[in-house]
């Protein structure tokens, strides 16, 4: 699919809505993983993908896009931002964690464990 007006982009934004594959700012890497997987399968380019960003977010992760989407030119521009924040953010999480186990005050999983995946 290759959008060459607002027709096309309408319809690759439509495709992109009806994936119900959404990011609130939990699990990011499985976010982009599903995403590569999604863009493979339906042959999007990064342009098209770029144009379809702003249905794939929710809440503060919208707001996040919304403020950032006019310094993505490529895809991976988008990917490194994303990355190099999610990173940022949830390491800054698991430290709080890490702080919370080590006091005692949570004893349900090791936040150590937890943080492996991200």
């Amino acid at each position: 699919m290759n959008p060459t007006g607002p027709e096309s982009t309408a319809k690759v934004v439509n495709q992109i809505r009806k994936w119900g594959c959404h990011f609130d700012g939990r699990d990011p890497v499985a976010f982009l993983e599903r995403l590569d997987e999604l863009k493979e399968g339906y042959g999007y380019t990064d342009p098209q993908m770029l144009c379809g960003l702003p249905e794939l977010f929710r809440g503060e992760a919208l707001l996040w896009c919304r403020n950032n989407r006019s310094a993505w030119r490529t895809w991976e521009d988008f990917v490194q931002d994303f990355r190099e924040f999610y990173s940022t953010y949830h390491a800054g999480i698991a430290h709080s964690s890490c702080a919370r186990y080590r006091r005692g005050t949570r004893r349900r999983a090791n936040p150590i464990v937890n943080s492996r995946t991200i």
